[in-house]
């Protein structure tokens, strides 16, 4: 990866980058593989009896992939980055004269400090990457079933959504799902990481250590209004947006209507109130 990044970095420094300097997609990334992918689960979830539902057609397309994203992740969370505070404890012990801490573990341990440093940095930033490109693929695949079932409505389904509206969500709303891979990985490595904290922590600081989990467990019920909230609001700015982007639409579709009736001022300030 480091390669091609550093080579397409010093052809642009020569040069203005043009259209054949640029890699070609992986093939596992192109278009029309994600799409026949998610299409394959999304037919059957429309053979269903019950609703179809986007999401578990979407886990059964992606899931696997992000799940083995997650063992990595799941040794830096649990692994190194619980293995650094140990380590630490023996330096801390080696500086206050602990006669049972010798010159030789607290070398040790300064190596793990540093070596647990590095792997944490390698996976973290690996393991981004490969999500961003889940993320990258579920996008790429939505978007390919939306342009494609819109090109397979009837003028009467034409009538209830408008060309603005199926943009605003290959635009907008399609980028959840980068977000989504990037931090779905907390549903899993959160709750198992309060557990190993908790059962470290018991040994020493028995029932207090369960004061700061407490307060993390109070949050839960606010954290889970707040993004009612959040979601209410993300709503009625979607529904803002569309509304903006279809009456934009319809003032470009009869442009020349407005010129010809001289409607200029009024419909400016129709846009200017759109916008606020």
């Amino acid at each position: 990866m480091t390669h091609w990044l550093w080579s397409l970095f010093i052809r642009a420094h020569k040069k203005d980058l043009e259209f054949s300097d640029l890699y070609r997609c992986p093939k596992s990334d192109e278009t029309h593989r994600v799409r026949q992918k998610l299409e394959i689960k999304w037919d059957k979830q429309l053979k269903n009896k019950g609703k179809p539902s986007l999401f578990w057609a979407l886990f059964a397309s992606f899931g696997p992939e992000l799940i083995v994203f997650y063992i990595p992740d799941a040794i830096k969370e649990l692994g190194v980055k619980l293995f650094q505070p140990y380590c630490i404890v023996y330096l801390i012990r080696y500086f206050n004269n602990d006669p049972n801490t010798s010159q030789w573990l607290a070398q040790w341990a300064a190596g793990g400090i540093v070596l647990a440093a590095i792997a944490n940095m390698f996976i973290l930033y690996l393991n981004m990457t490969m999500y961003s490109k889940v993320g990258f693929r579920i996008r790429a695949a939505c978007c390919a079933l939306i342009y494609r079932k819109s090109m397979r409505l009837s003028y009467l389904s034409l009538g209830k959504t408008t060309v603005g509206q199926i943009l605003n969500i290959m635009s907008n709303d399609v980028n959840r799902f980068d977000e989504f891979a990037l931090y779905s990985r907390a549903l899993i490595m959160a709750p198992l990481q309060a557990a190993i904290v908790l059962y470290l922590l018991w040994s020493h600081l028995r029932w207090t250590c369960l004061a700061g989990m407490g307060i993390l467990v109070l949050f839960i019920p606010f954290q889970v209004l707040m993004g009612r909230m959040f979601g209410s609001i993300r709503q009625k700015t979607a529904e803002l947006t569309d509304s903006r982007i279809r009456l934009m639409h319809e003032i470009i579709a009869g442009m020349r209507v407005i010129k010809m009736y001289a409607w200029e001022q009024p419909f400016a300030l129709l846009v200017a109130t759109a916008r606020k």
